[in-house]
């Protein structure tokens, strides 16, 4: 929420600040600082006072956080950023305690301080404030050399990324790298999909050995304080080495990666140990996580009441620790899905609305709106969802090529461009504890080219290739920091990406059978299509979208089974009809 107004804005030095509701040292500020009428007074007094919500406005969060991470080196919840009146950044930082304590300078002296830099050489701070946004934006503005990466760079990448990651690896507590341990899966996804890639080649130990790191990460994850042991899920980190002592915060982007992850090692290994995990975790999104309207919460709270008669919340008060099935949960999905459509989406303009509390949110969708929804979309089409998910999905990627694709220089912006208070238009690429929008949508991309007819399918994979290629120095110096993008490269790469066409009715226990054996292995670099040739709308669908498919459907339909085809690039194997016989298949 903005909170200046008129000429009085246009005249004093800005503070900024920006927090999110379930962030316990925005709490801590909140309660230190902003509470304090010693503070506020000189707030007041000084300076016209901006609080944003990082979780509605995070293209806004994002021009003054790169700011602050480049000028500092680090950056973090809650952010302290100083102004100019045309709102470009002059100083800032994280957390600040209301007084001076350990040699450091307290909330009270900044603004004092800033003040009197203000009043002093102000021409400077303007200036200088002008120079730093100019220079993040040439900075910022990377565009494609080539059309498309160069042969073995995405081998490179990958193989590059795996060797990082290993050397950072903790092999006592799992892990990458030291204290504070954040879960970050898109690293595990990397070790698995180069694991798969040696496996492929012959060369089993190495194999073995990136498995076994993502299996110790996991276990030693499962059994720490970051699991909730009670109430299911896991925290945001853990500020100790072996995932021990949780920060309390929960976030949704954290269940679901990790989810994924469990199910993914559950499928290698086919030990329910993994599975058992993936169904805690879902069943604590299902119990605490879902709205009465299907709608999914983005984060709990990290501090809470320590009982019903206590006002003053502390960090993770109502958790007990001790040592000690449905459909694919594709109903949960469908609601969701379905809410958001009803909720965020204006079926006039096929545009998404950022977020959603007690209504709609003022802010559009962003890169990584659309990106992870489509990415959902995908998935809830390909454990069975209607083909209705599917065809949203690729109406939301025109539109998400529309609004953000840089089709002079390649890849995605993270925002539309249409607000000129967002002084930074920015390519983002690091995959942290939330993959990026673009190599999310690289993924989306493969997956689209592989499920439609030739020439929308030459298209999605000539936006793909053009998207790396603006990345390519990154892949080539520092792959690590964009492990999911490393993933992605390479499943472009892949000359045999398959297709798994299971032709039959649904819903039915034979073709629920299929579909869980479609699915029972491990392969990022498969597509798994369904259509029931007696469904109207299916086959119109398909035979607008992908005449393959269409046909397909019509020469192998049989009443009463429901058979499946492994196809690449639609040549397909003769067809089976029994689970048995397409894992076999698959395993190949």
């Amino acid at each position: 929420m903005i909170l200046a107004i008129g000429f009085y804005a246009l005249t004093r030095f800005h503070l900024f600040e920006v927090g999110y509701s379930t962030c316990h040292w925005c709490h801590v500020m909140e309660v230190e600082s902003f509470e304090n009428e010693e503070v506020a007074k000189l707030l007041n007094d000084w300076f016209v006072s901006i609080k944003v919500d990082r979780e509605e406005r995070p293209d806004v969060d994002k021009v003054y956080m790169t700011y602050v991470q480049a000028l500092y080196g680090g950056g973090g919840w809650p952010l302290s950023v100083f102004l100019s009146p045309d709102l470009k950044p002059l100083m800032g930082g994280t957390y600040f305690p209301p007084d001076d304590k350990y040699g450091r300078p307290g909330f009270k002296t900044i603004l004092w301080k800033v003040k009197e830099a203000w009043e002093s050489k102000r021409d400077v701070l303007v200036q200088s404030g002008s120079f730093a946004i100019e220079q993040l934006s040439e900075a910022l503005s990377t565009a494609a050399r080539l059309d498309k990466l160069p042969d073995g760079v995405p081998q490179m990448a990958l193989k590059l990324c795996a060797e990082q990651l290993a050397d950072s690896y903790d092999s006592k507590y799992g892990g990458f790298g030291s204290a504070p341990k954040f879960p970050r899966p898109v690293e595990a996804q990397l070790m698995l999909y180069h694991s798969k890639k040696l496996e492929e080649t012959g060369r089993s130990e190495g194999a073995k050995e990136d498995l076994s790191m993502v299996i110790t990460t996991l276990e030693c994850m499962a059994r720490g304080g970051i699991h909730d042991h009670v109430g299911g899920g896991f925290h945001r980190y853990s500020v100790d080495e072996c995932w021990h002592v949780p920060h309390f915060e929960k976030m949704l982007y954290d269940q679901g990666q990790l989810a994924n992850v469990y199910l993914d090692v559950f499928s290698i290994t086919k030990d329910v140990f993994y599975s058992t995990m993936a169904r805690d975790i879902l069943d604590y999104l299902r119990r605490d996580m879902i709205g009465p309207n299907g709608e999914i919460f983005s984060a709990e709270d990290a501090d809470s009441a320590e009982s019903e008669d206590v006002t003053r919340k502390k960090e993770g008060a109502f958790y007990v620790w001790t040592s000690h099935e449905s459909e694919e949960y594709r109903e949960v999905a469908e609601k969701a899905a379905s809410f958001i459509r009803k909720n965020l989406y204006n079926q006039q303009t096929c545009r998404l609305q950022h977020s959603f509390r007690n209504g709609p949110s003022k802010a559009p969708g962003f890169l990584d709106d659309y990106a992870f929804l489509i990415s959902g979309l995908l998935d809830l089409y390909e454990v069975g969802g209607s083909v209705f998910w599917l065809a949203w999905a690729i109406e939301l990627q025109r539109m998400q090529d529309e609004l953000f694709l840089d089709k002079e220089g390649g890849g995605y912006f993270n925002t539309p461009g249409e607000d000129p208070s967002v002084l930074l238009r920015v390519k983002e690429d690091h995959d942290g504890a939330e993959p990026s929008g673009n190599s999310v949508s690289v993924i989306n991309l493969v997956r689209l080219a592989s499920l439609v007819s030739s020439t929308k399918s030459d298209n999605y994979r000539q936006n793909a290739e053009r998207l790396l290629a603006v990345f390519e120095k990154r892949l080539k110096d520092t792959a690590m920091a964009v492990p999911l993008m490393c993933c992605a490269a390479d499943m472009l790469a892949v000359p045999s990406h398959k297709q798994v066409v299971l032709v039959g009715c649904k819903p039915s226990v034979e073709f629920d059978s299929m579909l869980a054996a479609a699915h029972a292995s491990y392969n990022p670099n498969r597509t798994v299509i369904h259509i029931n040739p007696n469904d109207d709308e299916e086959r119109a669908f398909w035979e607008e979208t992908n005449e393959n498919i269409a046909l397909m459907a019509k020469n192998n339909f049989a009443a009463g089974k429901v058979v499946a085809l492994v196809c690449q690039n639609f040549t397909c194997s003769p067809v089976v009809d029994n689970p048995r016989s397409l894992e076999s298949l698959l395993s190949k």
